[in-house]
């Protein structure tokens, strides 16, 4: 090559060099800075966010006195978004993020938490709670007058309104504290009390907040420390006799004691957690069901196991189904699945689909709380259902002729027009029992029969009763 040619390729070598650089400049840095911003409002993210609070809360210990933290989220936001489609939406919260900037004190941190929740991180520092506290409301009211003010959008007015969460700290406390989820806490009290609301979180809600967090914490151990245990609520027969039972699942605390099923299982179903708990139970069932199979008596039980929503519309439920049925060996039509009827109306096709895969496998499907919803003779007619369970709600006043007499008679007479059987829950008395029996009810729950009792007591109330192939009177 000569040396004009080499001169020449050096040159455009350079200049290739050159050009790179200023694409990087011009792009690398900005993609990486746009790691922290909110694509929709360009303020900052939850993540620049929890990166703030974290520097926040390393300066906020140099020096005594009281800080705060606010999350205000929009009361029908999501109502108006879905109606105008959600590029719309987006402009609309630039607009709702502009007008909390302008309302801010200088320094002041504004991010974008998620959907329409924005959090608010005072530069202030006060010196006593009261005077924290008294500051903060003054800025939560400012924010909801200027939400309240009709915004414009394509010539369209739209009014919004917002709950806010407030948290007030000791700027020198414990660094363990998650002041968001303080914030976010106070914020749930607020929307529980109506649209507009300001709440501040207070010491009994830290208490809550901080056993539901150990609590939570606590469940994620449970398999492997084996401290749950199935418990059983005998189904009964008009004869008495013990035909099946709903398996509960109840959990025994080292340090707790026994926690109730309402707190626990809400937090599995928050953390995702009931995925694994719900596999359990319905492995624990099955071999129960194998267990008792070739027992003369306790081999003809069914088991009825309650699934989440969240466990029916996992992808593979079928399969896992079908998994556990084929490992213990057991008759499938002895496994009964209760599903609800919020989630059968909620998810539609999505839970019809799950439920005829079942079916094939010859898995019994069952509704529970059945009344409480929406459901109608067609609707029904749609499901490939074995079993409803009629609502223990209904029981009360059943046999005095009222309201509740009504309802269970129709919802007995529409579920053996589709041919189904008839479960009812929640029978405590002999008075209920003789009503439902006239009303041709197929199986009874409740008090009346036994409370939930362990495996143990399950099997001993089962053997003491008189032979299934026994009839007896009332």
């Amino acid at each position: 090559m000569s040396e004009l040619g080499s001169l020449g390729f050096l040159a455009i070598a350079c200049a290739c060099t050159g050009l790179l650089w200023v694409l990087w400049r011009w792009y690398a840095v900005p993609m990486g800075t746009l790691a922290y911003v909110d694509d929709i409002t360009g303020y900052a993210n939850r993540r620049l966010l929890l990166r703030h609070l974290k520097k926040r809360r390393h300066q906020w210990r140099k020096a005594p006195g009281f800080c705060a933290v606010m999350v205000v989220d929009l009361d029908n936001f999501k109502q108006v978004r879905p109606a105008q489609g959600y590029a719309w939406g987006g402009r609309l919260l630039q607009q709702v993020a502009h007008r909390m900037q302008s309302v801010l004190q200088s320094g002041d941190f504004l991010a974008r938490e998620d959907g329409d929740c924005f959090v608010v991180v005072p530069q202030a520092r006060w010196s006593d709670h009261g005077q924290a506290s008294q500051a903060m409301w003054q800025q939560a009211n400012q924010l909801q007058d200027v939400l309240r003010t009709p915004f414009v959008l394509d010539g369209q007015e739209i009014y919004l309104s917002a709950c806010i969460g407030i948290t007030v700290v000791d700027a020198q406390a414990d660094a363990s504290i998650d002041v968001l989820m303080q914030a976010l806490a106070a914020l749930s009290q607020a929307k529980a009390q109506g649209r507009n609301k300001v709440c501040f979180f207070d010491e009994q809600e830290r208490q809550s907040l901080q056993n539901k967090v150990g609590l939570q914490t606590d469940l994620r151990h449970v398999l492997e420390r084996q401290q749950l245990q199935l418990y059983f609520q005998p189904q009964v027969n008009i004869a008495g006799h013990v035909m099946g039972a709903e398996v509960l699942l109840r959990w025994t605390h080292p340090e707790r004691g026994m926690v109730p099923p309402l707190d626990f299982i809400s937090l599995a179903e928050e953390s995702g957690f009931i995925l694994r708990l719900g596999q359990w139970v319905l492995d624990q069932s099955c071999a129960q069901l194998k267990a008792w199979d070739a027992h003369p008596v306790l081999g003809g039980l069914q088991l009825s196991v309650n699934v989440s929503a969240r466990q029916f519309l996992q992808p593979g439920f079928v399969d896992m189904v079908r998994s556990c049925v084929e490992k213990h060996q057991i008759v499938p039509n002895s496994l009964m699945l209760e599903l609800t009827e919020s989630v059968m109306l909620e998810y539609g096709d999505e839970v019809i689909k799950t439920m005829h895969g079942l079916r094939t496998l010859g898995v019994g499907l069952s509704l529970d709380d059945f009344g409480t919803g929406y459901s109608s003779f067609t609707h029904l007619s749609r499901l490939p259902l074995n079993q409803i369970k009629v609502d223990k709600m209904f029981m009360h006043g059943v046999e005095q002729g009222g309201h509740n007499s009504v309802i269970v008679q129709t919802l007995i007479h529409m579920a053996h027009n589709l041919g189904l059987e008839v479960v009812a829950e929640g029978v405590e008395t002999t008075l209920q029992r003789d009503y439902l029996h006239g009303k041709q009810c197929s199986l009874y729950q409740g008090y009346l029969f036994s409370k939930p009792v362990s495996l143990e007591a399950f099997e001993a109330l089962v053997l003491a009763q008189t032979p299934h192939n026994e009839s007896v009177a009332l």
